[in-house]
């Protein structure tokens, strides 16, 4: 419990700099590339907008995958006759902003009220959050994750394990974000770097 409220704590934390960055923006575009000489000034106002890019399209493939989880447990709870299945499901779409592990975060409330009823509920809403786990994981994340951030799906889904493994948790949360970010830079370095031959002796 203790580790949840600090998650959701941190979550919050990052939202709220976040808006307040979106909110103080242009101040704070003004402020990076005054800081360098004017002949860069054009490059890095393209660097700032693509970057600002990149990350809208991030939070929107992230939103659309907690959508589609949000109503494929709905769904699959009204077939199964739990009650409050479309608040569970909103709940489902709340908690999936962790990637990977968010579904079960939100599974907790529906096997309790599946309980209730008979273990047999139970066990067949443990299966429906399984199966929306797999598919969140193992094609929605990187598929959808993948063509925001405009990178193949399988590199989406080896980076999310391998920072998650060297970072835990918080390493799964950042890892597609650093990777948007990444693609960034490698494209915008990429079209401005040449390496150029040494000039011949006469």
């Amino acid at each position: 419990v203790t580790s949840l409220v600090g998650l959701f704590i941190t979550l919050f934390g990052i939202l709220f700099v976040g808006i307040t960055l979106l909110l103080d923006a242009d101040r704070l575009r003004r402020k990076a590339t005054s800081a360098f000489p004017q002949r860069y000034h054009d490059d890095l106002d393209q660097l700032w907008t693509e970057l600002g890019a990149s990350m809208s399209r991030y939070l929107g493939g992230l939103i659309a995958i907690a959508l589609i989880q949000g109503v494929l447990i709905a769904i699959g709870l009204l077939f199964l006759g739990i009650p409050y299945a479309l608040l569970l499901g909103v709940w489902v779409a709340l908690t999936s902003v962790v990637p990977y592990v968010g579904a079960w975060l939100g599974a907790g409330p529906a096997i309790i009220l599946a309980l209730l009823g008979s273990p047999i509920d139970a066990v067949w809403v443990v299966l429906l959050y399984l199966a929306v786990n797999i598919l969140e994981g193992n094609f929605l994340t990187p598929r959808i994750q993948g063509d925001a951030v405009r990178v193949h799906p399988v590199l989406v889904l080896l980076t999310i394990v391998a920072v998650g493994s060297l970072f835990g948790l918080l390493g799964v949360i950042l890892a597609v974000p650093m990777l948007a970010l990444g693609r960034v830079f490698f494209d915008f370095f990429y079209a401005r770097i040449r390496i150029q031959p040494p000039e011949t002796a006469d």
